[in-house]
Formats: C-alpha cells, sequence, structure tokens
C-alpha cells in the first residue's frame, strides 16, 4: 500500500457536508513524488453531489483519495517531486487523485467518472482555502 493508514475522527456536519479531522499524517507516494498532509487538517473526503444517481454510483468510495485531493488544492500545499519541493499544480493534484483511487480499489469506470468530475467540476475549489484553514469556523466568546 503506497499510503499510510487514514486515521480521522468526524468533527460536525456543515452545509449538508461531514467534516473530518486528520488525527495522524497521512503520506502517499508513487516512488517519484510523494504527499504528505499534516495532523488536523480538515475535509470532507471525497464529496460527491448528493444528486441520487451520482451518489449510489461512487458515493462512500476514494477516501484517502479525496483527502489528498482536497489538500492539494488548497493555496499553501506541497508536493515533493524527485529532490524538489513545490506547489502542486490543479492537473497534478486530479491525476494524483485518480491514482490513488486506483490503489483504493475503486473500479475502472467509477474513477475515471470521479477523475472528469473533478477536472470539469472542481476548478472553483482551486486554492480556495489555505492548507489549514478550517471548514468549520469556531465562534469566541469574550
Amino acid at each position: 500500500m503506497p499510503y499510510t493508514p487514514l486515521i480521522i475522527k468526524k468533527v460536525c456536519v456543515q452545509d449538508g457536508k461531514t467534516i473530518f479531522d486528520l488525527h495522524e499524517p497521512l503520506e502517499w507516494t508513487n516512488g517519484v513524488k510523494k504527499v504528505t498532509v499534516p495532523v488536523l487538517f480538515q475535509c470532507d473526503l471525497a464529496s460527491v453531489p448528493r444528486l441520487p444517481l451520482a451518489y449510489l454510483m461512487v458515493g462512500g468510495m476514494g477516501e484517502v483519495g479525496g483527502l489528498c485531493h482536497d489538500y492539494l488544492y488548497r493555496e499553501g500545499a506541497t508536493l515533493i517531486d524527485g529532490l524538489v519541493t513545490r506547489e502542486p499544480t490543479r492537473k497534478e493534484a486530479d491525476d494524483i487523485f485518480l491514482t490513488i483511487l486506483g490503489e483504493e480499489g475503486v473500479s475502472w469506470w467509477k474513477r475515471k467518472a470521479m477523475y472528469y468530475a473533478v477536472r470539469i467540476g472542481a476548478g472553483k475549489n482551486w486554492h480556495k482555502r489555505k492548507v489549514m484553514e478550517p471548514f468549520i469556523q469556531q465562534e469566541v466568546f469574550a
């Protein structure tokens, strides 16, 4: 398995999305590129639109891929590429997502559907948040 175990905790449900905290760093590598997602990173894993057919087809699949993809889409995310640490491109983030889905055992046609869904529909989320910016905004009481 080219990634470490996924250890997460459900934080809340916000705007219909279940939000999770990562409790151990998650690392993935293909031998050349490496992604390390930090502890306490918040995400919604592989979110799928709640359209009945779409969710029945691919809902609940690709949690590691979804978490890495969410991380790589954030401003300030890093990718180790050989000896160089740099920000990934959006295409690299989507390609890594596709690769991890295969490693997680998602069937070829489902992972292709998920890949094309992020290629077509996820661009609006590129660098929308910073790496450690939480999904949930904590209220401060004086």
